[in-house]
């Protein structure tokens, strides 16, 4: 039996218990809430993504300067795609091969941006402590911190309790989820429709899916984090294993996404988990959703910044990876 993702998803934050800690006995210090503070360190952070993305030519974030050794070398995208699908040469389709090759090359330079921005935003907070975002956090705080890695492996490394794990940990969450789907597109498809996509339906599957995300990320963060771990089984990989437990389907002239019942099953006590951990308490995705200046991205790839809207940073990722995607991915399917 299969369960529309947005539906379900949708259901159990309804069920949930909206409430917020009260701030009655508590010092104003301790007034803000974990969300507010959340917010206020992706603020302070992106600026320096921005600048990693600028300093690439491309200005998408796929090449990137690194010092080794005194020595500043460039990490590129493209070399990592023909050094994978050499490796892989006679092994696998050739096809395949590339759309493989496209997708963990993006992902591997987006969280090398990523996590690029984030060493010199922490350079920044150790030279100039701002007194209102301490380095070191309270990790039961927050959400993300504690909820990226499922409880299902004990081996699975704890996240550390510092303000670029907050940041990046969730960014990256995110950016994993959106990779793995437009990954999914492509097998999911065949299945139901038992015919190769077109580059046309490849676009117009992530146009949908990208409606989704939107959904899910306007919805708590427990159930946001319960979707993703609920997909793989190993928190640190690219390629999420249980990807393969969603299906597409069509309905209403739009691309939707249904998951089986084992998947469903996996997010429910995920999410039951959570709310036990939380005591009931609701979360939001308040972070991903603060205001953020456009990423300088090349206008060749991205879309237009729409001027008379406010960006934010959830949308802002998305317009990055379709970037990324047009031009990495898309193109495996010009045929």
């Amino acid at each position: 039996m299969l369960s529309s993702i947005e539906e379900f998803t949708s259901k159990s934050q309804s069920d949930m218990h909206h409430k917020r800690p009260s701030n009655q006995n508590l010092s104003e210090s301790e007034k803000p809430t974990a969300e507010i503070k959340s917010i206020s360190y992706i603020e302070d952070f992106w600026p320096y993504l921005c600048d990693v993305i600028y300093e690439d030519p491309e200005q998408l974030g796929l090449t990137v300067k690194l010092n080794i050794n005194s020595e500043e070398r460039l990490l590129k995208a493209e070399d990592l795609k023909t050094a994978f699908i050499q490796d892989k040469n006679g092994i696998g389709e050739e096809s395949s091969n590339l759309k493989l090759g496209s997708i963990l090359s993006s992902i591997a330079l987006m969280e090398k941006s990523i996590a690029l921005a984030s060493e010199k935003w922490a350079h920044s907070m150790k030279l100039n402590p701002r007194s209102t975002l301490p380095f070191t956090l309270r990790h039961k705080e927050f959400v993300s911190l504690r909820m990226l890695f499922p409880e299902k492996h004990k081996a699975d490394k704890a996240p550390s309790s510092e303000a670029p794990t907050l940041v990046t940990g969730g960014t990256m969450t995110a950016i994993y989820l959106c990779w793995n789907l437009l990954m999914r597109s492509d097998s999911a498809y065949s299945e139901t429709f038992n015919e190769q996509p077109s580059r046309q339906i490849i676009e117009n599957i992530w146009r949908d899916t990208r409606e989704l995300i939107f959904r899910l990320g306007s919805g708590s963060l427990t159930s946001f984090i319960s979707l993703a771990s609920a997909c793989s089984s190993d928190s640190t990989s690219m390629i999420w294993d249980g990807m393969s437990d969603i299906e597409l389907i069509s309905r209403d002239n739009r691309y939707t996404w249904c998951a089986n019942d084992q998947l469903v099953k996996r997010y429910s006590q995920i999410f039951d988990n959570i709310i036990q951990f939380q005591n009931g308490e609701y979360s939001g995705c308040a972070a991903l959703f603060s205001r953020a200046k456009a990423l300088p991205l090349s206008e060749k790839w991205s879309d237009n910044v729409e001027i008379t809207k406010e960006q934010n940073v959830f949308s802002e990722l998305i317009r990055w990876i379709t970037a990324v995607a047009r031009k990495q991915y898309f193109s495996c399917f010009d045929y």
